[in-house]
């Protein structure tokens, strides 16, 4: 893939895997993902995104994640100092309810407290956890080293929307997923956000 890549002019510019260190066997994964952290090498990519935990939306509460959180960072933290060798700067993305809001990400980032672990900021995402993106961005700007563009539709719980693609977000609210600035999302401030930030 590197080899084709290379030849056709196409830079590879992340590589992005699932991960969970909320689950029994903790330890391999750690090592499962320091396996993802060498095919990132071999791609010669330098920026890696992996998740960091996830729990269903009932179980996503502040206390669960104050309890995961000093474990998730120890494993992140492993997986980002093996990933340092190769000048990889590793992130996690707000995504998956547990680690969604924008202060539980900044929360993650600085536990883990290494130069080469960021977020990888998606604009929208911060509506599945309830966060309004426009304060959320500007609130993550800071510590990101990656950025995703996502729209979603959004209908409050007392207004269900009619129609497939829907999914619930951590209050109640509904968001489907849409084409860039065709949904809830103010990208227009965002963007000043992030080129502002430089």
């Amino acid at each position: 893939l590197r080899a084709y890549a290379e030849k056709i002019g196409l830079a590879i510019s992340s590589y992005t895997v699932g991960a969970n260190f909320l689950q029994d066997d903790v330890a391999a994964e750690v090592e499962r993902v320091k396996g993802e952290v060498d095919i990132a090498a071999r791609l010669g990519v330098k920026f890696m995104r992996y998740d960091a935990g996830w729990r269903a939306i009932p179980d996503s509460t502040l206390e669960n994640f104050e309890k995961d959180l000093p474990l998730v960072a120890d494993c992140c933290r492993e997986v980002a100092a093996y990933a340092a060798q190769f000048g990889i700067t590793c992130s996690v993305e707000n995504h998956g309810y547990h680690f969604q809001n924008c202060e539980r990400v900044r929360r993650l980032v600085n536990m883990v407290n290494l130069p080469n672990y960021r977020t990888t900021l998606d604009v929208g995402n911060f509506m599945c956890a309830d966060g309004d993106p426009v304060a959320s961005v500007r609130s993550n700007i800071d510590i990101a080293s990656f950025i995703h563009f996502k729209d979603f539709f959004r209908r409050t719980a007392g207004n269900p929307p009619v129609g497939e693609g829907w999914s619930r977000a951590r209050a109640g609210h509904f968001l489907r997923a849409t084409v860039i600035g065709h949904g809830s999302v103010e990208l227009v401030p965002i963007v000043k956000i992030i080129k502002e930030s430089g």
